[in-house]
């Protein structure tokens, strides 16, 4: 368990495209058991043993340590999702610290459409103008235009759309859509895309065979990093419980050596992991279920929150967000 977390305002800046970009930042800071503290890497960091892989943390919503990219140091590099768009500077670079041409190619993996992981395509590939992007076929029509995107995820996530920037059309001749189970050849480095449409229908989750590492999107839900507590997502409108728990059935089953969370960072994998999460996402569904039946919608959203107890990290506003898409995704599994 962790103990009680301490949070640090400060303002940054990014830049990517010639456009800078200033920021706050809520750094979350975590405080063990042992009460040893651990700060979210506001640097890239390489992941150890990865055969290449580096993680940087995006500052989402204001905080660090709730949402990362991951770039892969090969010919073409490749990158895992692209964040919210507003801070896509922050991507390139990394990939400027890696040498990267902005004429080469790169290859950009996004683990499913929801704009907290594609918001920064179409900037990302104006940045790197021969950039491809391979992604779930009923997800590839939402880049082209992603109007229908836009709204539903203002549906969605309501005040806090002021932290997204509205991406911009990606060009089709840009856009590759990849099929359950294809084998994806990216240089020297074999990848394996699977579907996991529990979270999403266009969710897939990738696993390199060289580093033996798998990215799962938010097919396991959203972990603090640096731990081992991890939140159910649910977020509505599209969040299906026995799909999702058949996802993470086939996450076990492919055994990787480790996972990448969107949300949050690597960890190490075993069978535990798998059972751990399907029965928090159990749990979560029944319980907020039964309460939804005895409570109006906000006093349930309140009760999650606090149960969260993670107001000190996120801050309020941000722990009642993560709150509210959770519960409302239950809601709307019944609706």
């Amino acid at each position: 368990m962790l103990a009680k977390e301490t949070a640090i305002n400060h303002a940054s800046s990014s830049e990517c495209a010639g456009k800078t970009v200033s920021h706050p930042t809520n750094l979350w800071v975590y405080a063990s058991s042992s009460g040893a503290m651990t700060m979210a890497h506001a640097e890239p960091r390489e992941l150890d043993g990865t055969r290449g892989w580096w993680m940087r943390d995006l500052h989402m919503f204001g905080t660090a340590g709730y949402g990362v990219v991951y770039v892969l140091d090969a010919s073409p590099p490749v990158v895992v999702d692209t964040g919210m768009g507003r801070h896509t500077g922050l991507i390139c670079d990394l990939l400027d610290r890696l040498e990267v041409d902005r004429a080469a190619p790169i290859t950009i993996l996004l683990t499913h459409v929801h704009l907290d992981h594609a918001g920064g395509v179409a900037q990302l590939c104006a940045a790197f103008p021969d950039a491809q992007v391979f992604v779930h076929g009923r997800g590839a029509p939402h880049l082209a235009d992603p109007s229908r995107l836009i709204a539903g995820t203002k549906r969605a996530v309501g005040g806090m759309w002021r932290y997204y920037d509205p991406p911009a059309a990606v060009d089709p001749d840009r856009i590759r859509t990849v099929e359950d189970g294809e084998l994806l050849e990216v240089g020297d480095r074999r990848f394996t895309a699977h579907a996991a449409p529990g979270h999403a229908p266009h969710q897939l989750i990738y696993h390199d065979h060289t580093a033996d590492l798998l990215f799962c999107g938010d097919a396991m839900g959203i972990r603090l990093p640096d731990s081992n507590r991890v939140f159910a997502s649910t977020p509505p409108p599209q969040f299906d419980l026995a799909q999702s728990r058949a996802d993470v059935a086939m996450i076990a089953d492919r055994e990787p050596a480790g996972l990448c969370y969107a949300h949050h960072g690597y960890r190490r994998f075993d069978q535990g992991v798998a059972t751990q999460y399907d029965r928090t996402l159990s749990q979560f569904v029944d319980e907020t279920t039964q309460a939804l039946q005895r409570h109006p919608l906000e006093r349930v959203i309140d009760a999650v929150a606090a149960e969260y107890d993670a107001a000190a990290v996120w801050g309020e506003e941000k722990t009642r967000a993560e709150a509210s898409l959770n519960v409302r995704g239950v809601a709307a599994m019944d609706g």
